[in-house]
């Protein structure tokens, strides 16, 4: 059991390392503009976030429409940093633990990257 609790962090790290690589190799300088749309997609993926919905257990927010906005109309360099931004700002506002906040960290900045790129 210890080497299965071993080797998940270290997947998500791995994961999570590849997204920023990915994400910084196929970040283009037009991805990111205009500026304003992108702070506020962001501003919407942290207001939305922090307004979570629990129903049975699961947790739902309006965050991932603004990341698809951000996939669609910026690229996937943008759209990864909108997820993992919106990840730290919950975190720190929820108080996360350090093993869930690897996973969403991991989650979030690879799923808008796949999404991007496609």
């Amino acid at each position: 059991m210890s080497n299965r609790l071993g080797f998940i962090p270290a997947a998500q790290t791995a994961l999570l390392s590849a997204a920023l690589l990915l994400a910084a190799l196929s970040s283009r300088a037009e991805d990111w503009q205009p500026v304003l749309l992108v702070v506020v997609l962001f501003a919407l993926a942290v207001a939305s976030d922090v307004m979570i919905v629990e129903m049975k257990g699961l947790r739902v927010s309006g965050a991932f429409f603004s990341v698809v906005l951000a996939m669609v109309l910026l690229g996937p360099a943008p759209a990864s940093a909108i997820g993992l931004g919106t990840t730290l700002v919950y975190a720190i506002v929820s108080r996360r633990s350090p093993s869930k906040l690897l996973n969403d960290a991991a989650v979030w900045a690879l799923f808008p990257l796949v999404g991007g790129l496609m």
